[in-house]
């Protein structure tokens, strides 16, 4: 296979973490002709893999609440639809109250 390598500034008392295989994840973008002035790649400190093991923390990818229940926004807005309802025929019903009758003349 091809080999590959990966350049970053360490610290040598750190435990580092390799995560891939992502189909979803987008391509990174570097700006080598920046930074590789600033590291010291004569000689380099050299590392190796340890086995490869699952995340555990790694839960996949989730669906979203809506997709898996189309009915929750459409019954989420009737809700609140009727609640305002609700509250906007109470305030008229206290006004109309508060509010003297209309003239029969006028």
């Amino acid at each position: 296979g091809i080999a590959r390598r990966v350049l970053f500034k360490g610290q040598p008392d750190a435990v580092y973490a390799l995560y891939y295989g992502n189909s979803e994840a987008g391509a990174p973008a570097y700006d080598l002709e920046r930074l590789l002035p600033y590291l010291d790649t004569e000689n380099p400190i050299a590392a190796t893999l340890g086995p490869q093991q699952d995340n555990p923390q790694f839960a996949g990818p989730q669906t979203p609440a809506s997709e898996g229940y189309p009915w929750l926004i459409p019954a989420g807005v009737a809700v609140a639809a009727v609640v305002l309802a609700a509250i906007l025929f109470g305030i008229f019903r206290q006004v109309r109250k508060v509010l003297p009758p209309p003239d029969p003349a006028g």
